[in-house]
C-alpha cells in the first residue's frame, strides 16, 4: 500500500518566540553597541598601539599575569563579539607578550570567545 500524504501527520511549529533563545543575540547586540557607542573602536588602531607603547609594556613588566589575564579576556570578548580588529589584536599580543607566549594567550582567547559566538550563531 502506497503512502499519501494523508498518512504523514507533521508536528506544528512552536507558536511563540522563546525569548531566552533572543537572549544570546541581545547581549551581542548590546556589546557591540557599547563597543561603537563608547568609542572603544578608536584605541583599536596600530597608531594607538605605537602612542601607548611606554605605558603598556610598563604595565606589562610591573604585572605581567594581570596583563596576559587582561588581554586573553579582551580577546575572548572581541571574539565572542564578533568585533573587527582581531588582526590589531593578534599582533598585539605578539607585541607585548612575545611571540612564543603571546601565541598562547591569542589562543587561549580565540577558544573562550568562540562557544560564546557560537550560542549567538546558533538558534
Amino acid at each position: 500500500m502506497p503512502i499519501t500524504t494523508r498518512d504523514l501527520h507533521f508536528d506544528a511549529p512552536p507558536s511563540g518566540v522563546s525569548w531566552i533563545k533572543l537572549l544570546p543575540v541581545a547581549v551581542l547586540g548590546a556589546g557591540v553597541a557599547a563597543f561603537f557607542g563608547f568609542g572603544l573602536h578608536r584605541y583599536l588602531t596600530f597608531e594607538q598601539l605605537r602612542l601607548h607603547r611606554g605605558e603598556l609594556m610598563t604595565f606589562v613588566a610591573g604585572m605581567p599575569v594581570k596583563a596576559l589575564l587582561l588581554f586573553v579576556l579582551a580577546y575572548a570578548a572581541a571574539t565572542a563579539l564578533s568585533l573587527p580588529g582581531g588582526v590589531i589584536l593578534t599582533l598585539t599580543g605578539g607585541f607585548l607578550f612575545g611571540v612564543g607566549q603571546g601565541t598562547a594567550a591569542v589562543v587561549v582567547g580565540a577558544t573562550l570567545g568562540a562557544p560564546l559566538e557560537d550560542d549567538v550563531a546558533t538558534p
